[in-house]
């Protein structure tokens, strides 16, 4: 192998050169010889030493970098399985177990588990700088953040890398939550000067633009983020989705989710979660089939997705179905943890707030007030966890608790631009100051406030439901969603947006397509209810996009079931749909889930 590197100044002259020819038998060794001879060649008087610790495995090396690149695009699932599988290739490769563990604490594992891959990067490789800006992420995603020791670590590690990207934008949310608002500002804009392109920090700098008030400029930062090539991100699509959502756009919003959509047909990158933001989309337009349908898809496709977990809470939650939502976080988290004790912080949070708006005041109580300071909680998890806890201690008499919680403070309480609305009006009303709250209600309508299918049923407003007000403005917002709906299907129908989309998938190369599901016989009665589903909440479009539709299924699964093939395809083709067709074909039996009412 020959390796021809070269240095040119700043003009483009070329003043060194030189060519490596070396057998291909340690790829590393001949990385690191190149790197110092760089280095001597710019500065002859540095002393060079190669690294301590280097991979040993090329499949491990492989799988580091893949990892890597899916940390930094925030795939956190896909991450954490690309860097076990190099850590389990090379188990003395530090840099894997770095990476692992901020995988980890971004919500792939956890906090438990992200703290001993901490520990082992930092035992086999002392003084890692990713290991220990891991280490700074930890402190704040722990049961009790503690932001003033994770801000100490951060400083410390930017000292040796001011470039780091990552550590810069924790430390940002660390002062932020210490109420340094002016300092956390100053450091997202160096982190964005740095890396202009960065997912995360695009959405984050989209959202302060936003909230300022800047549609404008928030769109342009997510759209130079998606006309990158190298983006195989989702986030800069949440964030102009947000936005639309915040206005009250849901046309918008659903338009952004059939682009990523498209997006993820040509490419097959990250999928399922182009799934979930039309879930998201029609969840607010109030379309229930579709969004069991995109939900449906997802969880066949990708079973194992913390996403699609994630995402069959909120839509459990959104149809006010909170008890089955509380039911379907702890068996996730039991699963994806190990122990729900172990789960993140925010996460623990969730359980709190489903179990206050369950009615399990007590239990709601125990848990949000097992997490600490709550209301130094960031994002919008903090804002929903604060004002559960304060209703559960109102429900069961002790108002003394609810009533500091619900004091409100700029910057800690309300500051997530499409929670700031809704939670400004609710904790009026929590707070049992009626007239203010309708007052609030009515502003926020006003400024684009559409979340009526998802929050319609939230509990919390009780005092209210009868007041005619309040009905009022319910209907108003309800009227304007169900337009929106209708001038969505007008502008392109579901029926042809979704074969086109199937069509696309079809088509991908079969060495890009996911992993397919191995066939059981619990395998064959659960496809048999997913298709029972599906069809009746396909019974709308035409006989042959649901024979489309299923067919794909049948060819994704390779499912062996010839008679039922058959069946299924005479059934499509009908025009008809009944409860007796479809218990033709499923021979699941009264216990489908599918024919329950």
């Amino acid at each position: 192998m020959r390796v021809s590197t070269q240095l040119l100044d700043e003009n483009g002259v070329q003043v060194w050169s030189r060519n490596f020819d070396r057998r291909l038998t340690d790829i590393f060794a001949i990385q690191s010889e190149i790197a110092v001879a760089v280095a001597e060649a710019v500065v002859p008087e540095i002393t060079t030493r190669t690294p301590k610790l280097l991979p040993t495995n090329l499949d491990a090396y492989d799988h580091y970098l893949r990892g890597r690149d899916l940390v930094y695009q925030r795939q956190v699932g896909a991450a954490a399985e690309a860097l076990e599988r190099a850590t389990e290739l090379d188990p003395q490769f530090a840099p894997a177990y770095a990476e692992l563990a901020i995988a980890g604490a971004l919500g792939a594992m956890s906090i438990e588990s992200a703290r001993e891959a901490v520990d082992t990067a930092l035992t086999l490789q002392p003084g890692l700088l990713r290991a220990l800006a891991a280490r700074g992420l930890i402190l704040q995603d722990q049961h009790s953040p503690d932001w003033s020791a994770s801000g100490a670590v951060l400083r410390r590690v930017l000292v040796q890398d001011p470039n780091m990207t990552d550590a810069i934008m924790w430390l940002a949310a660390s002062l932020r939550n210490q109420g340094f608002d002016e300092d956390a500002d100053e450091l997202t804009a160096r982190a964005l000067r740095i890396d202009p392109l960065h997912p995360t920090l695009s959405r984050i700098a989209a959202q302060n633009a936003a909230e300022r008030g800047e549609d404008q400029r928030a769109i342009a930062i997510a759209r130079r983020v998606i006309e990158s090539p190298e983006n195989g991100s989702f986030y800069p699509y949440v964030s102009l989705f947000e936005l639309h959502w915040a206005r009250g756009r849901l046309v918008d919003a659903a338009r952004v989710a059939r682009e990523w959509t498209d997006k993820s047909a040509r490419t097959d990158t990250f999928v399922n979660t182009c799934y979930c933001l039309l879930v998201w989309a029609h969840s607010l337009l109030g379309d229930r089939a579709l969004t069991e349908y995109w939900f449906e898809r997802s969880r066949r496709e990708f079973p194992e997705s913390w996403w699609t977990d994630f995402f069959e809470v909120f839509s459990l939650r959104w149809q006010g179905r909170y008890r089955a939502a509380l039911s379907a976080a702890e068996a996730h988290f039991r699963q994806r943890f190990g122990k729900e004790d172990e789960a993140p912080v925010h996460r623990l949070a969730m359980l709190g707030v489903l179990e206050a708006l369950a009615g399990d005041h007590s239990a709601a109580i125990e848990r949000l007030s097992s997490l600490g300071d709550v209301q130094g909680m960031s994002g919008p998890g903090g804002v929903d966890a604060v004002q559960a806890l304060a209703w559960a201690y109102a429900k069961t008499g002790q108002a003394d608790r609810s009533e500091p919680l619900l004091l409100e403070r700029q910057g800690t309480l309300f500051f997530h631009m499409h929670d700031v609305p809704y939670g400004y009006a609710l904790n009026a009303a929590l707070r049992g100051e009626d007239e203010q709250a309708l007052d609030r209600l009515e502003a926020i309508i006003e400024s684009g406030w559409r979340t009526y299918y998802v929050q319609h049923h939230d509990p919390r407003w009780g005092a209210l439901r009868n007041d005619p007000r309040f009905q009022a403005l319910m209907e108003k917002v309800k009227a304007d969603v169900d337009r929106q709906r209708a001038e969505l299907e007008a502008m392109e129908p579901h029926e042809a947006f979704a074969a086109r989309s199937m069509t696309a998938f079809q088509r991908q190369p079969k060495a890009q397509t996911r992993r397919r599901g191995r066939w059981t016989p619990a395998g064959e009665r659960s496809f048999q209810c997913s298709i029972c589903r599906l069809v009746r909440d396909f019974s709308l479009v035409s006989p042959k996009a649901r024979f489309s539709v299923v067919k794909w299924y049948f060819n994704r699964w390779q499912v062996p079931m010839p008679s039922m093939r058959a069946a299924m395809a005479q059934y499509l083709k009908s025009p008809s749909v009944n409860s007796a067709s479809v218990s033709r074909v499923c021979r699941t039996g009264s216990a489908c889930a599918s024919r329950r009412p």
